[in-house]
């Protein structure tokens, strides 16, 4: 039986992608837009990329699996035969912690409803310097 690569969420996949990409002039393999090598905006495209892909593909009725699906546009097999190999690989083997997760959904949180939150903005920019460094130190953990 086939894994079933949708059970990932959108920020999983990207984390993916950028190790999968692994670059420093392209973060997240993106060069349609120049980024001037920012990371976090290079992220931010990536991830409306990949959240495109999954509605392009639940629209198609789910042909193939996920990350293939999202391949063929991303990073067309026969420019890179190898980037739907490495995103699943990257999937599989790390996925995305358990805290850092937490940080991620703690930041989403703080970004919807900056006023009923409870946190300073001295706290928010914390949440923020973690997220970063534990991608960072971690890059090919999390």
């Amino acid at each position: 039986m086939s894994k079933s690569w949708d059970k990932y969420s959108d920020d999983e996949i990207v984390e993916a992608i950028g190790k999968a990409e692994n670059s420093e002039k392209f973060p997240y393999g993106v060069k349609s837009i120049d980024t001037h090598g920012d990371k976090e905006r290079a992220r931010k495209i990536c991830l409306n990329s990949v959240r495109n892909g999954r509605s392009r593909w639940i629209a198609a009725g789910k042909p193939d699996d996920l990350i293939v699906f999202i391949g063929r546009r991303y990073s067309p097999p026969d420019v890179n035969p190898n980037w739907v190999r490495l995103v699943k690989y990257f999937l599989q083997k790390d996925g995305v912690s358990d805290l850092y997760k937490a940080l991620l959904i703690c930041r989403v949180a703080l970004k919807t409803h900056p006023e009923g939150s409870n946190l300073s903005e001295a706290d928010a920019i914390f949440v923020d310097q973690v997220i970063a460094r534990v991608r960072e130190e971690n890059h090919d953990k999390t």
